[in-house]
């Protein structure tokens, strides 16, 4: 028997839609987008992803790089936003190029939970695949932090249906 580490994922195709074309519409003007992906555990310890939530934000572009930034009202916000039972299990960001979890990713703990993913799509989402095999995603650990997981990974713990 394979014992796949970590929680499983179904997102509906619809919600992974809306979430690319929200990023792509910030790529437009050259600006990153984040938003986060809530749901409830099911039985079996997985996770059905049912709700879209883009928190206030706002564009940075420095000398650096883009970013982009909540304020504290936006974070205090966030936690109205569920209902009984929901939980946050997904952060969504884009960056302009390649997808990697840069050293203000790592800081930005919008979740921060064992288990927490962040998921970064490469080039304002332009490319972006349903099936997110266009994308990256890290596991944070109150350990070890941020940790990448393989592709392989990712396919054998998303369903996009």
């Amino acid at each position: 028997m394979v014992v796949t580490k970590g929680r499983s994922y179904v997102i509906p195709v619809a919600l992974v839609r809306r979430s690319w074309e929200f990023l792509r519409d910030r790529g437009v003007h050259r600006q990153e987008g984040m938003l986060l992906w809530a749901g409830r555990t099911d039985e079996s310890g997985g996770a059905m992803i049912s709700k879209l939530v883009i928190p206030g934000q706002t564009a940075v572009r420095t000398a650096l790089g883009v970013c982009v930034a909540m304020n504290d009202d936006a974070k205090l916000s966030l936690r109205s936003q569920l209902a009984p039972g929901e939980r946050y299990f997904i952060r969504v960001h884009s960056h302009p190029a390649r997808a990697f979890h840069s050293a203000t990713d790592d800081a930005n703990l919008v979740i921060s939970h064992d288990g927490a993913l962040s998921i970064v799509v490469p080039h304002f989402a332009k490319y972006a695949k349903d099936d997110l095999s266009s994308v990256v995603a890290f596991e944070y650990s109150t350990r070890v932090g941020w940790t990448e997981l393989s592709a392989e990974d990712l396919a054998r713990r998303f369903v996009v249906r």
